[in-house]
C-alpha cells in the first residue's frame, strides 16, 4: 500500500509515520509511506503516484484540510482519508468529504482503528476481482493478479514473477496469447520478453518501468509509447 501523511508540523508527521509503521507491521503488512507537509504538496503528490490513503490534517496555511480533501475526491473518488486533527469539533464537518475515519491528536489511540478500516476497505476491494483463469500450454491456469508483477518469456516458454521474487513453473507458451488474455485487467507487454503488471508499476525512468519494489524492466523502443499510454490510463482510472 502507498500512504501519505499531510501535516503541516514536521515532527508531528515523523512521529504519525513511525507510529503507523509499527501498526501495520503489527498486521503483517509492510507499506510505503511519504511525508508531505501542505495540502498543495499532497495534490502534487497524487497526481503523479498512486497512493491508496492518506491521513490528513485539517488546521493548515493556505490550503486546509477540508479543501484539499475536496480536490482530492475529484481527482480520485476511492482514495482512503483518515483526518487527523487538534480541531476536535470538526468532526461533523469532516463527514461531508467521506472520510474513513477521524482522530482528534488528543486521541492517537483510535490510530488503531483507523489502520483496521484501512484494511479492511483494502481486503473487499482486492477480492472483488483478483484470481483469473488463463490459458496458458494446454492447461488452464488460476492466478492472483493482486501477486504477480510480471511474466517473462524465454524461448517458447514462459513463467510469471509474484512480488515475493518467487518464479513459477514454465508454460510452452507466447507471450501475445497471455497478452491478450490479460489487456483488460493493466497488463501490458514492454518487450519482447516481459509482460508487465501495471499495478505494481511507480514510474516511467528513460527506457525502464520501475517497479515499487525498486526492480526495472525493460521497455523496448517499439513498445514505448503503448507502455506510456497504458500507464497513464491506468493512474487516471484509479483517481
Amino acid at each position: 500500500m502507498r500512504i501519505a501523511i499531510c501535516d503541516d508540523e514536521p515532527v508531528f508527521a515523523e512521529n504519525l509515520k513511525n507510529d503507523l509503521l509499527r501498526e501495520f507491521a503489527r498486521h503483517g503488512k509492510s507499506c510505503v509511506f511519504t511525508v508531505v507537509n501542505s495540502g498543495a504538496e499532497l495534490l502534487s503528490l497524487c497526481m503523479k503516484e498512486k497512493i491508496d490513503a492518506v491521513f490528513l490534517d485539517i488546521a493548515m496555511p493556505d490550503l486546509n484540510g477540508f479543501d484539499t480533501a475536496k480536490k482530492l475526491r475529484e481527482m480520485r473518488k476511492n482514495i482512503m482519508i483518515v483526518f487527523v486533527s487538534s480541531k476536535e469539533t470538526t468532526v461533523f464537518s469532516a463527514y461531508e468529504y467521506s472520510p474513513i475515519w477521524f482522530i482528534p491528536k488528543s486521541q492517537m489511540y483510535l490510530l488503531k482503528r483507523a489502520v483496521d478500516k484501512i484494511l479492511s476497505k483494502t481486503d473487499a476491494a482486492e477480492d472483488e476481482m483478483s484470481f483469473m483463469q488463463i490459458k496458458m500450454e494446454n492447461k488452464i491456469i488460476e492466478i492472483d493478479i493482486r501477486r504477480i508483477k510480471y511474466f517473462k518469456s524465454d524461448g517458447h516458454y514462459i513463467c510469471y514473477i509474484d512480488k515475493n521474487g518467487a518464479r513459477s513453473s514454465s508454460f510452452r507458451c507466447r507471450i501475445h496469447d497471455v497478452e491478450l488474455q490479460l489487456d483488460s485487467v493493466w497488463f501490458v507487454k514492454t518487450h519482447n520478453r516481459f509482460l508487465a503488471n501495471l499495478r505494481m508499476a511507480r514510474s516511467i525512468e528513460g527506457n525502464e518501468l520501475v517497479l515499487y519494489d525498486n526492480e526495472r524492466i525493460p521497455i523496448s523502443r517499439s513498445q514505448m509509447n503503448e507502455v506510456k499510454e497504458k500507464f497513464q490510463d491506468y493512474f487516471r482510472s484509479i483517481r
